[in-house]
C-alpha cells in the first residue's frame, strides 16, 4: 500500500459511508455502513473519540497487517503507538479509533449523540431496536431498524425511516415539490443530503409500478412483498452512495443472503423514486 495508509480508499474514514448509533441499546456496538456491501458491527470500546490518546501527536507503523492481533504484536516492544490492520469487508482500521485517527467517524458519532439528546421525545415514540444512521459526507441523520433484527425477519438490512417523518415532509413541501402525502410509503435523506421519497404511485411510477414490472425479479432475491422492496430501496438510498450514475438512474451494490447484487433506482430531479429493478 503506497503512501500514507490513511490516504487509501479502503481506510475506514474513506470507505465508510455512514455510521449507526443505537438509541435502543445503551452501550451497544456501532454499526458501520461501507460504501459497498452490508453493514457490520464494531465494539463501542474500540473507539476513543472523547479522550483522544493521540491528541498531542502520534507515531505509527505505516503498514497494514492481516489482523488486529498481528498489528498489536508488531507494536509490542517498540516506541510506536499505532498500526493498521485489514478488518471487515477489507476495510483498513487503525489499532485505535480516535478523533485524530478517524476524525469523520468520531464526528458522526458525536452528531448522533447530539441528535439523540435533541429529539428524545420523537425517538421514544418509535418501536423496535433502532439506530441513528449518520452520513459521514453530510452529517445528516435518519433512523434505521437495527440490521441484525431485520435480517432475522428475512430482510437484507433494516428498514430505513426518517428521524422525524413530518420534518422531512415539511421540508419537502417548502421546496415546492409536488407530492401526495397520504401516498408516501417512505421518505429519507440521502448521504448527499437530498430528500428522497417513495409513493405508492400507479401504473407508470412508484411502488405499484415497481411491483407490477419488477416484482418477480425482486422475488428472486427473496423480497416478495411490496413492504420488503420498499424497505430495501429506502434503506439503500438513505445510507449508501451509488456506484454509478447515468442521468436519473443510480446503481447501488446490495448484499442479499451473502451474495453481492446490483439494483438500479431511478430518482427524479425532485427526489421522487420513479422505478427500481435488479440488474
Amino acid at each position: 500500500m503506497a503512501g500514507p495508509v490513511r490516504d487509501n480508499k479502503q481506510y475506514v474514514d474513506n470507505a465508510i459511508a455512514s455510521v449507526g448509533y443505537s438509541v435502543s441499546l445503551k452501550g451497544g456496538p456501532y454499526w458501520l455502513y461501507p460504501k459497498r456491501g452490508d453493514p457490520f458491527l464494531m465494539p463501542r470500546s474500540d473507539f476513543q473519540c472523547d479522550l483522544d490518546p493521540f491528541s498531542s501527536g502520534r507515531t505509527s507503523i505505516e503498514l497494514v497487517y492481516r489482523s488486529r492481533a498481528a498489528a498489536m504484536a508488531a507494536l509490542a516492544g517498540t516506541p510506536m503507538k499505532l498500526a493498521y490492520y485489514a478488518g471487515e469487508r477489507g476495510v483498513v482500521f487503525p489499532t485505535t479509533l480516535s478523533s485524530s485517527t478517524t476524525p469523520r467517524l468520531c464526528e458522526a458519532l458525536r452528531k448522533a449523540r447530539e441528535m439523540q439528546l435533541k429529539d428524545v421525545a420523537s425517538l421514544q415514540s418509535l418501536s423496535g431496536r433502532l439506530l441513528l444512521v449518520i452520513s459521514l459526507a453530510t452529517m445528516h441523520g435518519s433512523v434505521a431498524q437495527e440490521p441484525a433484527l431485520a435480517a432475522a425477519q428475512g430482510l437484507e438490512s433494516g428498514a430505513s425511516a426518517t428521524l422525524t417523518r413530518q420534518t422531512l415532509i415539511t421540508e419537502l413541501r417548502a421546496s415546492g415539490a409536488r407530492f401526495t402525502e397520504s401516498a408516501i410509503q417512505g421518505i429519507t435523506r440521502s448521504i448527499a443530503g437530498r430528500i428522497i421519497w417513495l409513493e405508492s404511485g400507479g401504473a407508470t411510477a412508484g411502488l405499484t409500478h415497481i411491483m407490477a414490472r419488477h416484482g418477480t425479479q425482486f422475488a428472486q432475491w427473496g423480497l416478495r412483498s411490496a413492504q420488503q422492496v420498499s424497505d430495501l430501496l429506502l434503506r439503500v438510498v438513505g445510507t449508501q452512495a451509488p456506484v454509478s450514475v447515468a442521468g436519473d438512474a443510480q446503481d447501488f451494490v446490495v448484499m442479499i443472503d451473502g451474495v453481492e447484487r446490483m439494483v438500479r433506482i431511478v430518482i427524479s430531479s425532485n427526489g421522487y423514486i420513479v422505478t427500481a429493478h435488479p440488474l
